[in-house]
């Protein structure tokens, strides 16, 4: 049964058949300086973070449900309030297993006279939602998307001669960690990183992104390289 997972636990447990799902695209935040003089304003949008940011977005979840009685349309209700109102959740959607959002949910019921149960969970979600898998987890084809998937895998990788790797980065630039098998210098992006051997060292100031980004090291070993994607 199409539905959502909140914290592992599925929507059809609850006996909830899921009949619509709204993804509102979250409002970029823009930051406009007007100058004397100058015709237009000036855009710094980007001008901090290197990358557009965004603010919170809502995902809203419809469901409805037979009751036989109100007593058991306010049971259910109730049950759910416990669990979930108010409460910060990791949501996955059936027809897209391969991310996961993470907001607040706020738990909503109605019934009609014909006694048909309706129930609205809604997520202020995080604007952006996460790979369930990170670049070390064993690939698992169920969840993979052939249209917009890319096999991501940098888990105990032998560096080449060339000493150089090329990373495919995550939709939304994130900030990886690396593990080097033996002491040695990175470069990457500009920036040059000193590698203690057998220990995980976050590049801080380096993204990598949709673009690829070579690692340079200075000898050859094993690396493991660790990111979690992040999408719109």
């Amino acid at each position: 049964m199409i539905g959502i997972k909140i914290d592992g636990k599925h929507t059809s447990d609850f006996g909830l058949i899921m009949t619509a799902c709204e993804i509102a695209s979250p409002e970029p935040i823009t930051h406009m300086i007007s100058i004397p003089g100058r015709p237009t304003e000036l855009d710094l949008t980007e001008s901090i973070y290197g990358q557009v940011t965004y603010k919170p977005r809502t995902l809203k979840f419809t469901f409805g449900h037979p009751q036989d009685t109100t007593a058991t349309f306010q049971g259910l209700l109730a049950h759910l309030n416990n669990l979930y109102h108010g409460r910060r959740v990791k949501v996955i959607i059936d027809s897209d297993l391969g991310w996961y959002w993470v907001g607040r949910m706020s738990v909503m019921g109605s019934k009609d006279k014909k006694g048909i149960a309706n129930f609205v969970l809604t997520l202020a979600a995080e604007p952006y939602n996460h790979a369930v898998w990170s670049t070390l987890d064993d690939w698992r084809w169920d969840s993979f998307s052939f249209r917009t998937g890319v096999i991501r895998n940098y888990k105990n990788l032998s560096i080449p001669e060339s000493k150089v790797i090329t990373v495919i980065g995550s939709p939304v630039p994130v900030t990886p960690k690396i593990k080097v098998s033996k002491a040695m210098t990175l470069v990457v992006a500009g920036k040059s990183f000193s590698l203690a051997a057998n220990v995980w060292r976050q590049l801080t100031g380096v993204k990598v992104g949709r673009e690829p980004t070579l690692f340079a090291f200075t000898d050859t070993g094993i690396v493991s390289i660790e990111f979690r994607e992040e999408s719109l």
